[in-house]
């Protein structure tokens, strides 16, 4: 198998009729709750402030996105090494049922990353002021792009990271 590098590659592995189905109607009621609470605000007279962000572009940087596609990479790497000592029919069984695990560990991971990247949006929608956060290619008008801001968050997120990794690590010098 070709290695995962980035959400394109994930999305060739997981074409599939009812997975497109899903991700389709998951759009759809969105796009609906949105469109419901933006009318909602709107008879109540109270204006929706509505960020945007490019979905794609966040989720290719975000760290929980990129562990997501190393673990994905690894159970692929291990059902490959298990294929490779098997042979006829066995194999033949064996290879699909591992192409149906491997849609299911893919959107498991892909669940979980997206779960930790809608924390980091709702973060800094929340610090800039925004009640909705959508996906920029959702929105035809308006909105305001919070991309940059997200990737700025990312940043110093790894920053912080970083930074508390090389206090942990220096060693301890006894005061007496």
């Amino acid at each position: 198998m070709e290695e995962i590098k980035d959400v394109k590659d994930v999305k060739n592995i997981l074409k599939n009729k009812s997975v497109k189905d899903m991700v389709i109607a998951g759009v759809v009621v969105f796009a609906v709750m949105i469109g419901v609470a933006i009318g909602v605000n709107m008879l109540f007279g109270s204006s929706a402030k509505i960020a945007t962000a490019d979905m794609e572009k966040v989720m290719n940087v975000h760290p929980a996105f990129k562990e997501a596609m190393t673990s994905f990479q690894k159970e692929i790497t291990a059902m490959q090494e298990r294929l490779e000592k098997m042979t006829g029919e066995e194999r033949e069984k064996e290879q699909q049922k591992m192409s149906q695990m491997i849609q299911q560990i893919g959107l498991r991971l892909q669940e979980e990353a997206l779960a930790i990247v809608t924390e980091d949006l709702e973060t800094v929608a929340k610090r800039k002021g925004y009640a909705y956060v959508v996906d920029k290619s959702v929105l035809i008008a308006g909105g305001k792009d919070i991309t940059e801001d997200v990737l700025n968050f990312l940043k110093n997120q790894e920053i912080k990271a970083e930074e508390g990794k090389d206090a942990s690590e220096m060693p301890m010098i006894p005061v007496e």
